[in-house]
């Protein structure tokens, strides 16, 4: 396939991606008596079960195979993604939300760090200026909701940015070998965590249905779009192309129950965007000189 086709295939795929995962605020806000650990455990349960079909349709007769083909890289994926899924509610729950989200759009950073480190990904120019553009942006738009306090949630927040950060390094390292199944072990996992963090599993039906949208939605198609996207997509520009997912998500809580974003909040997202649009165009024209001169 031609580099520009590859690289405008997996920017699509991630920044959908994003899109995917910033359904999770407005559904969220739908939840009538469910908490947060039941949210996660249903959620968990529902994405384990989705990503599991999406293997056995693709390889049948040939499941177990393939995750026993993960090895140590499959594995440590799903670790990541199990702090990810779980180190966000807690977060919410020890700080401000403001505060959280501050600290995820730093994820571009260790993404960056990791990538080269682990994986010798070098760092082009655009995807520095990207990377500070979409924190300048994600900046203003909690600048009206930092806080002080809560800084253990704070360290919380930082823990499970590292760990979405180090899945986007596991996914691109692990471009050639199907990683669907670290999605369900990191799945697994945070179900065995937040079985011992709840109070019970009984909840309404509505709010089980929409665990199970969440589920196979919100996780299952984001990480599934963005699992594929990393194939083409080198980690430092994963997490950026991503935060397509800090833009949307208030603007889905607005269309849904007319909670409007702060001024501040529209001014940064307009930024965050500016920043994703302009690094794919880059890229996407960097390609085609490439294809070209070849």
């Amino acid at each position: 396939m031609p580099i520009m086709k590859e690289h405008s295939r997996g920017v699509l795929l991630v920044a959908l991606a994003g899109v995917f995962w910033s359904t999770s605020g407005l559904g969220v806000r739908y939840m009538q008596a469910a908490n947060g650990w039941q949210i996660v455990f249903y959620r968990s349960l529902s994405l384990a079960l989705f990503i599991s079909f999406l293997i056995a349709r693709r390889h049948y007769g040939k499941v177990l195979q393939n995750f026993r083909a993960l090895g140590w890289t499959g594995f440590w994926g799903g670790c990541a993604l199990a702090v990810a899924f779980t180190g966000m509610i807690l977060g919410f729950q020890l700080t401000t939300v403001a505060n959280v989200m501050f600290i995820l759009s730093t994820s571009p950073f260790f993404s960056a760090l990791l990538g080269w480190y682990f994986l010798g990904e070098k760092l082009r120019r655009i995807t520095v200026l990207s990377m500070f553009a979409a924190w300048i942006g994600v900046s203003i738009m909690v600048l009206d909701g930092l806080g002080g306090k809560g800084w253990i949630g704070c360290l919380v927040a930082l823990t499970m940015t590292v760990a979405t950060s180090a899945y986007a390094v596991i996914a691109r390292k692990g471009r050639k070998q199907n990683m669907f199944p670290s999605i369900v072990i990191g799945a697994c996992l945070s179900m065995l965590i937040s079985a011992f963090m709840m109070d019970g599993f009984a909840i309404p039906i509505g709010d089980m249905s929409l665990c199970f949208v969440l589920g196979v939605f919100q996780l299952g198609l984001g990480y599934a779009t963005f699992t594929l996207g990393a194939r083409y997509v080198p980690a430092a520009e994963l997490q950026v192309l991503a935060m397509t997912e800090v833009v949307f998500n208030p603007l889905w809580v607005f269309i849904g129950v007319g909670e409007r974003p702060s001024d501040l909040s529209l001014v940064g997202g307009f930024v965050v965007l500016t920043a994703v649009s302009l690094q794919a165009y880059h890229f996407a024209k960097s390609a085609k000189a490439e294809k070209v001169l070849t």
